[in-house]
């Protein structure tokens, strides 16, 4: 059968007027790629489906994720290229390694098996970390993320080495050697990259960032929550609905602020001014206390000074204070305060710091709004005044 062959091979060169190693050559050539495409079908359609249900039968739950259908795909053209890598050198050998076919062939292979490599290799790093934002609850490990786009980042730029190595025929060592005189348009080129995997690990290690966070960066007017961390960008949705992005390594070079403590806290801290006007201010007399003790705006311990009289601002600042106490909206076991600051020309100021127990951005300042008016309608019943500068306006 062999030597029947060779004679066909044989009377063909001599029909067309070409060499029979020629003829070889490229009937082996044919074979090769032959074997190859069936080896490529085997792996997709029999051997890929045999190991996804061996996969998804296994207690573990990595391995559902490590073999899946962008691997076996990537597999069965990735297998049979190496196979034709390895088989073709065979075919030729002296000068005929040196022919424009082969040449071409033989690189554009080996160019071809390091594109599917570096494809593999992306591939199962994408798989490893769907597996762990989904089987290890690490959906706001960004940094995790960023680690995964700076090893892609790593390997395609040593698969272009590779690559233009096979098709200079150069040796990747010396190639990069070569490039050390381009180091800097090189970090040029990947700064923000760089930058950012940095500031990604700073802000990781140090707990100062996740998706969905409310952040405030006042330098660039962003105000909103983070929607998505990679390795150059971070993206927050400002409250207007616009996105704003910024890199990562900026929020590490200036300062921003990160409302996410409040609720970790469980509340936040409300913090308010009446400023009132100082001539409505005066010793409270025996009318004034009978009417607001009957009014139960006041108590006994209230009416209580280690001086002869007591001011109505006084009474007001207690019973504002008692207020905030009782108030159910307000966290009376963390810092409550009602102080009066020296006044300044605008007023004598009133200040409230409190915490309400509600961080929800629309809720507090509700509440907020109503704690506030009601202590500046409260004012009128220890027969204060609330401070106005006067203007034309007023005066009509």
């Amino acid at each position: 059968m062999i030597e029947f062959a060779q004679d066909y091979i044989n009377r063909l060169a001599l029909r067309y007027d070409i060499s029979a190693d020629f003829v070889h050559h490229y009937i082996y050539v044919m074979l090769i790629l032959l074997v190859a495409l069936a080896l490529g079908i085997v792996i997709k359609y029999a051997v890929g489906p045999l190991l996804l249900r061996i996969a998804r039968r296994t207690s573990l739950r990595i391995d559902d994720y490590l073999f899946t259908d962008n691997i076996i795909s990537v597999l069965s053209r990735l297998l049979p290229m190496m196979f034709v890598s390895l088989v073709l050198p065979l075919l030729y050998y002296g000068k005929e390694t040196t022919t424009l076919v082969y040449v071409v062939a033989y690189r554009g292979v080996n160019v071809y098996i390091v594109v599917l490599v570096a494809k593999l290799i992306s591939h199962v790093l994408n798989n490893y970390l769907a597996y762990s934002n989904t089987e290890r609850g690490d959906r706001d490990n960004h940094y995790l993320d960023m680690v995964m786009q700076f090893c892609k980042v790593v390997i395609y730029f040593f698969a272009f080495i590779i690559i233009l190595s096979v098709m200079l025929d150069k040796n990747p060592t010396t190639m990069l050697a070569g490039l050390g005189a381009m180091a800097t348009i090189i970090l040029l080129v990947f700064q923000d990259s760089i930058l950012g995997f940095v500031a990604g690990v700073q802000l990781n290690i140090n707990k100062m960032l996740k998706v969905g966070d409310w952040v405030e960066v006042r330098d660039s007017n962003i105000n909103g929550y983070v929607i998505k961390v990679n390795l150059t960008t971070i993206k927050i949705r400002n409250f207007d609905n616009s996105i704003s992005t910024i890199p990562p390594y900026k929020l590490i070079q200036n300062s921003f602020r990160n409302w996410e403590g409040i609720k970790e806290y469980g509340g936040r801290q409300a913090r308010m001014k009446l400023l009132i006007d100082v001539d409505s201010v005066r010793f409270a007399d025996e009318e004034m206390l009978r009417r607001l003790k009957t009014s139960n705006l006041i108590t006994e311990s209230d009416m209580r000074s280690p001086y002869q009289r007591i001011s109505n601002v006084t009474l007001y600042r207690k019973y504002v204070e008692r207020f905030l106490n009782n108030c159910n909206e307000v966290d009376s076991k963390k810092w409550l305060m009602v102080r009066q600051t020296p006044t300044e020309g605008m007023g004598m100021p009133i200040e409230m710091y409190f915490y309400i127990k509600e961080w929800d951005f629309v809720r507090f300042e509700e509440l907020s709004a109503e704690i506030y008016e009601y202590c500046l309608a409260s004012a009128i019943e220890f027969d204060l005044k609330i401070y106005q500068s006067i203007t034309k306006s007023n005066l009509k």
